[in-house]
């Protein structure tokens, strides 16, 4: 940028009886800018870090919530498909419509995981929760219904000061998060990655022996 410098050199010369002058010079200055910018990521401290992975540990378990049969639901208000696969009218009041499992995953699960996710419980060959939009013919009222599946899970631990940041990048973040197996704690890895802003679940690594 060129700054136009001016100098005023105001010499009195009344002793020789001679005018002021103005000297006007102009000189190229330089500005540096930073060559790069440090994303909002970066900048999180550790404690921000931590609790991230806190609420994103809670995600996991929600997803395991699901994928495992736990969520509530009333056999008596069911309907069968095929003749074979029996829904159960989902009882849990935070999930009465498939939109809601959306709204509640979707802004903490990177894109590749959610899909994965959303997959798994609605469009498999078998899906395990189907969503009924009005009421059929034989009075099953509309709702969210699950094909209960009934098997384990293992969720994680989500008090902050168990949790370890591994490793971070711009755009990857690692911790550590403990896990109960049966009784003897064990270690998981919890993958995030930044999207739209955010830290959102990649993956978790139960890291079996």
């Amino acid at each position: 940028m060129t700054i136009a410098l001016t100098l005023a050199l105001g010499m009195a010369m009344s002793a020789c009886g001679k005018e002021s002058k103005i000297i006007e010079t102009t000189k190229e200055v330089g500005t540096t800018q930073p060559s790069t910018k440090e994303s909002d990521a970066s900048r999180e401290s550790q404690e921000a870090l931590v609790l991230r992975v806190s609420e994103l540990a809670e995600i996991y378990n929600m997803d395991e919530y699901f994928s495992s049969g736990a969520v509530p639901y009333d056999s008596n208000i069911h309907f069968v498909v095929d003749e074979i696969y029996d829904y159960a009218k989902v009882t849990d009041e935070r999930f009465q419509h498939l939109s809601d499992v959306e709204a509640y995953f979707k802004p903490h699960m990177a894109k590749d995981y959610y899909e994965t996710f959303f997959h798994r419980l609605t469009q498999d060959t078998i899906p395990q929760y189907q969503e009924m939009e009005e009421a059929n013919s034989y009075g099953v009222p509309a709702g969210l219904y699950a094909l209960p599946a009934g098997r384990g899970s293992l969720p994680l631990e989500t008090d902050v000061k168990d949790i370890v940041i591994l490793s971070q990048t711009e755009t990857t973040l690692e911790a550590s998060v403990p896990y109960n197996y049966f009784g003897d704690m064990k270690v998981a890895t919890l993958t995030a990655v930044y999207e739209d802003g955010a830290w959102k679940l990649a993956g978790v690594d139960h890291n079996w022996e």
